[in-house]
């Protein structure tokens, strides 16, 4: 979010910086919680965690994330429930990370991402506006080895089969797909080229199901207006491509 500041309901506010470097508060309001298991079976794990309102977000939201796996793959589907007395900003994303493989670069996958348009960036990663990816580097709409491109770019314009935007990565060895719902209709690509510490880079490409883009708050961007009582549903999810 540009500079942690937002309005919303006629309400001016700020919610902390923790990307100093770009003036900017990064990663949401749940990257560092613990969540608990309320409900679990042999193929399945329910985990719940209740948001408290803050100075900068003062709202009261539920979560309940369930985690399955069955013959067709991994699924994540996130419910989130209003349980405060006002109507509250909401929008998800998640990081799921596909890696390189055994002493491999992610330059080798075969990448396809269906989306039409890119989400531009200023020198601080701050939306400026939207592009046709059609005759640039970010155009994966057919498959295409991933090579040298850089991304840390956000997608929309989704195409779908039956409700669902399906990204296909294949590695050498192996085709996996993500699957997004209709709830997600913006994507974001992230080539990890500069990790933290000594590990290399470019072991790993993210993307990242999301409701909303980046600096949603501000643009209302895909921002979900969440009722007091009421909740949203989202899923997506890996399987090994056919």
């Amino acid at each position: 979010m540009d500079r942690g500041a937002y309005t919303f309901g006629g309400r001016q506010l700020r919610v902390p910086i923790n990307e100093p470097e770009n003036d900017a508060a990064l990663h949401g309001l749940m990257s560092f919680v613990e969540w608990q298991p309320v409900r679990w079976s042999r193929d399945a794990v329910v985990l719940s965690y209740a948001l408290p309102p803050t100075y900068g977000y003062p709202f009261q939201l539920s979560f309940e994330i369930e985690f399955a796996i069955d013959k067709s793959g991994v699924r994540s589907t996130l419910t989130a429930t209003n349980i405060g007395e006002s109507a509250a900003p909401f929008g998800t994303a998640n990081h799921t990370y596909l890696a390189a493989g055994p002493g491999g670069k992610i330059d080798d996958i075969v990448l396809t991402v269906p989306a039409d348009t890119r989400y531009v960036v200023d020198d601080r990663l701050i939306p400026t506006g939207t592009a046709p990816v059609e005759g640039t580097e970010y155009d994966f709409r057919s498959p295409r080895r991933l090579g040298g491109t850089r991304m840390d770019t956000a997608f929309t314009g989704l195409a779908r089969t039956g409700g669902a935007a399906v990204v296909r990565f294949d590695r050498p060895d192996v085709g996996v797909e993500l699957w997004v719902d209709d709830r997600h209709d913006y994507l974001q690509c992230y080539t990890d080229d500069s990790p933290e510490g000594d590990r290399p880079g470019r072991q790993g490409i993210a993307v990242e199901p999301m409701t909303c883009a980046p600096n949603a708050f501000v643009t209302g961007d895909g921002t979900i207006a969440l009722r007091p009582g009421e909740s949203h549903t989202g899923s997506f999810g890996w399987r090994i491509a056919g």
